[in-house]
């Protein structure tokens, strides 16, 4: 299996990919080679007599820049010959000097030539903390300014080209996140072994109410259970892989301290991020448009959707309109509609109308996708992780 990683800078895609390794070898897969397509391309200017000061290669001329992208590409090629599993990091696009450049060729991809392309994704915030900490080290220019839209539009512009590229190969494309909360799953990295080396397993979409549910303790725990629960069983793709519309409410809470801030601090994994107002304003309207058209992308790369519709503290069920947005999304790309519905009331027909399954309880779904998952599996491939 030879896969391309692609993502934007920032998303410390070498310890990601350090990361998903340590899921193969628990799983008895080997990789033989890890390939980080930037520093084979200053290793070849190197050979070529010219040796680049780090961070700076992105200077080049731009014939430079693809003569050195093609020779690491090849001498790749010829490194992972009869080696079974290879991993390959590289981008999509550069976004360097107010200009935005190709990462690649089609023609360059006559020599290594991937089974898979995995674009992967992380919170804009988180990303905008560590361009910051590459610039202290020296790794970006000091002048370089990353704006929040500027980081969403890069993501947006690496998963697009690297979904052209992966149509243009005839290879599989996957968005795949590199984080979730550690109360439903401490290796999100596992959907992405499950995409590779698990292609009996079942892909599913799991939905559930977000914005109605989380401010609700009890609510929010049984919807933690239904995505741990899903993830046992399928390989997941959960929308909370990016969770930067929690910035929204700070973003309010702040102002609302203060009317005339110009700036506000928000916590990003245990490390304090300075966030302009302003700046935030501007990219609201792009977070939630890249949360209904990544949720809709997620679903396409699915087999089918897992809607949870949890029965609320006064006895009704809770009905999400995001919810409903996404199995009908789902239902017109013909993806099989597994729901489950607490409430003793029926759906309405514009849900019960395009569901498939129908489960009253968390138990029963269990039970369902453990058989399905059974009925599936290769005979030589026993279950490794064993969750309570």
């Amino acid at each position: 299996m030879k896969v391309l990683f692609t993502g934007q800078t920032g998303l410390d895609k070498k310890a990601v990919i350090r990361s998903l390794e340590a899921i193969c070898y628990e799983h008895g897969q080997r990789v033989e080679g890890v390939y980080h397509l930037g520093e084979l391309m200053y290793e070849e200017s190197e050979k070529a007599g010219k040796a680049l000061k780090r961070g700076k290669i992105l200077d080049l001329p731009l014939m430079e820049l693809a003569l050195l992208r093609r020779a690491a590409l090849w001498r790749i090629s010829s490194e992972i010959a009869g080696r079974q599993n290879v991993f390959v990091n590289s981008h999509a696009v550069f976004r360097w000097d107010n200009q935005l450049l190709p990462a690649f060729r089609l023609s360059d991809f006559q020599a290594f030539r991937p089974d898979a392309i995995v674009a992967l994704v992380d919170d804009l915030d988180v990303i905008k903390l560590r361009l910051g900490s590459l610039q202290q080290l020296g790794q970006l220019p000091f002048d370089s300014h990353f704006t929040l839209k500027d980081i969403l539009v890069w993501r947006e512009e690496e998963i697009l080209a690297s979904r052209f590229l992966a149509e243009a190969l005839g290879v599989p494309f996957f968005i795949a996140g590199v984080s979730l909360d550690e109360q439903v799953d401490a290796q999100p990295l596992q959907t992405v072994y499950s995409l590779l080396f698990e292609p009996w397993k079942k892909r599913a979409y799991v939905s559930y109410p977000i914005s109605d549910a989380q401010g609700r303790p009890e609510l929010w725990a049984k919807v933690v259970r239904f995505r741990k629960l899903v993830r046992r069983y399928v390989a997941a793709f959960d929308p909370l892989i990016v969770d930067e519309k929690r910035l929204h409410p700070l973003l309010d809470q702040a102002l609302r301290a203060d009317p005339s801030a110009n700036s506000f601090t928000v916590d990003v994994r245990g490390r304090p991020l300075c966030l302009s107002v302003e700046e935030m304003r501007e990219v609201l309207p792009d977070i939630d448009g890249q949360i209904v058209a990544r949720d809709y992308a997620l679903i396409d790369q699915a087999d089918m959707i897992i809607a949870y519709f949890p029965l609320d503290a006064d006895g009704a069920v809770l009905i999400a309109g995001g919810v409903q947005s996404e199995i009908e999304h789902a239902a017109a790309f013909t993806k099989d509609v597994v729901i489950v519905w607490e409430a003793s009331k029926q759906p309405t027909p514009f849900i019960g109308q395009r569901i498939d399954r129908k489960f009253s309880s968390l138990e029963e779904l269990e039970g369902h996708l453990a058989t399905m998952e059974q009925a599936a599996r290769p005979a030589d491939q026993l279950p490794l992780r064993l969750e309570s």
